[in-house]
């Protein structure tokens, strides 16, 4: 009995430590700061945010097959609020952010990929690492609630999110352009 007692003690030890190394006891900091311009490779997906992980390994998936480019940060742009929004209404796009030439190499390869710039914008952002995939889920429930309250005290208007997925410095970026009321 003691030893299953250590085994389980240890096992939840373990995994406390796994959802504190994927960011759960991690704190968000919010800023404003330009952001951009960024080149986005992408699909667009009306549906469940949930699945937008299938659509940005689609992308990067093309990618990887037509082309010599080799993406390293993911991206997804969420327009709705799911709170506001039945989930199969929900807009979205999803992809890759790469180099102007890495873009222009890719549409030279004829997929059925979109493309767009996202301009130099003033965002409210905050920043997470990202170790693995429950650093998003941690991420979104700690990085949302406070942005959200920050726009609201400043009286920023809702706009869309753009979630950065870095995967060579592991970092997630979640970034709102800054929209002010008009008076």
């Amino acid at each position: 009995m003691k030893k299953i007692l250590i085994a389980l003690g240890l096992a939840l030890l373990a995994f406390f430590i796994f959802l504190a190394y994927s960011g759960l006891l991690t704190s968000v900091k919010i800023t404003e700061k330009e952001i951009g311009p960024y080149y986005l490779v992408y699909q667009k997906h009306t549906g469940d945010y949930k699945n937008m992980g299938k659509v940005q390994m689609n992308v990067y998936n093309i990618i990887i097959k037509n082309t010599k480019v080799k993406p390293k940060i993911g991206f997804g742009i969420y327009y709705d609020n799911p709170e506001k929004t039945a989930k199969d209404k929900l807009q979205s796009e999803g992809g890759c952010i790469v180099s102007k030439k890495e873009a222009d190499a890719i549409k030279k390869a004829k997929t059925k990929l979109l493309f767009k710039t996202f301009e130099k914008t003033k965002c409210v952002t905050a920043e997470f690492p990202l170790k693995n995939k429950y650093s998003i889920i941690f991420g979104i429930m700690k990085a949302y609630p406070k942005i959200n309250k920050y726009k609201k005290v400043k009286k920023y208007k809702e706009s869309y999110a753009l979630e950065i997925y870095d995967v060579p410095n592991k970092k997630l970026t979640f970034a709102f352009p800054v929209i002010t009321e008009k008076k």
